[in-house]
């Protein structure tokens, strides 16, 4: 294999733009070109970003060394499978996909044909949890009693109609927030403290003005640890414009606190602890780690994985299979995805 790495990316959205700009911000790739449902779209992405528009996936794959999955929810395992089937490495954006056999399938494919596979997890590359995730391997914070993730941002009724509104479709989509938006949040829990033992939730506010219609607005719920004591989860797209999101690590020696754009904990820095509360409480906006940077870094480790330099992968589609088994416990019966 040559030292460039040859990238092909799936999806024409938002996220697929942030990813095109990622892999072209790396020295070591160069980005081949793009596949996407619509072919007006995928031609306006592709003079966009100075790449080959593809008009199906196993032409691209044949160009490519890496595959970059971004497209909608529910598409994410089909086109992957596709990839693999061609013996071509894939990153996957998060959830790994919105059906659960479809998702387990993928994870043996990958295991089968032996290749690099990765789910976007790019809260693991933020050095804020990084740090949290440092402390507490070192029991900084001492036996964990408990803890609580809160995310407040801000999604507009438009946001949820906009291309073809497959973000308001719990078929398409998963879901709302827990697994759109707020997905990373459960794949840190599970790096931080490993698979839950128990996780329940409520769901409100559906994007379809009744229970049950659309997807899910605002989510409340619980998990439980081994070791570990129940950590609450507060998550919600109705927020004002000044976004919020903090987690609460609570132990026996410190809390911990992170925000997305640093971390900190009470007993080894009172005064700064005290300054991240109050911050909280009068809803002062502080602006975290632009994403791209954390997308760099996860792209530039997989480039290394696949190249040999790096033995294993921070974020695998192993972790990306975890995170939505624990979504669709947490959304429970009546809405379990897949």
């Amino acid at each position: 294999m040559s030292k460039t790495i040859r990238v092909g990316l799936v999806g024409t959205g938002k996220f697929a733009g942030h990813h095109a700009a990622a892999w072209r911000s790396l020295g070591s790739v160069e980005l081949v070109g793009v596949h996407g449902s619509n072919s007006v779209r995928t031609e306006s992405f592709a003079t966009e970003q100075a790449c080959t528009p593809f008009s199906d996936v196993a032409t691209l794959a044949a160009a490519c060394d890496i595959i970059d999955v971004a497209s909608a929810n529910d598409t994410h395992a089909d086109y992957a499978l596709e990839a693999i089937a061609r013996g071509r490495h894939v990153v996957v954006e998060k959830p790994l996909d919105t059906n659960l056999e479809k998702a387990r399938a993928l994870c043996v494919a990958a295991r089968d044909q032996g290749i690099v596979a990765s789910v976007i997890s790019n809260y693991r590359f933020n050095p804020c949890f990084v740090e949290m995730k440092r402390t507490l391997d070192q029991g900084m914070l001492g036996d964990i009693i408990g803890g609580q993730v809160s995310v407040v941002c801000q999604r507009t009724d438009k946001y949820y109609a906009k291309n073809g509104g497959w973000r308001g479709d719990w078929v398409r989509a998963g879901g709302g927030v827990l697994i759109h938006q707020c997905i990373h949040h459960i794949d840190l829990l599970h790096w931080f403290f490993g698979p839950a033992i128990e996780a329940e939730g409520y769901l409100s506010d559906w994007t379809g003005g009744v229970k049950g219609r659309g997807v899910e607005r605002t989510f409340t719920g619980w998990m439980t640890f081994e070791n570990v004591g129940p950590v609450g989860l507060f998550m919600t797209t109705k927020g004002e414009s000044s976004a919020l999101e903090r987690f609460e690590i609570f132990g026996t020696r410190s809390t911990g606190v992170a925000n997305g754009r640093s971390f900190c904990a009470s007993a080894r820095e009172p005064v700064r602890y005290l300054a991240e509360i109050m911050s909280g409480f009068i809803g002062r906006r502080r602006k975290p780690e632009n994403a791209a940077a954390q997308l760099q870094r996860q792209f530039r480790e997989m480039v290394a994985v696949v190249l040999g330099r790096e033995g294993k992968l921070s974020a695998t589609i192993d972790d990306g299979l975890r995170a939505i088994e624990t979504v669709s416990r947490l959304y429970g019966r009546d809405r379990k995805i897949g």
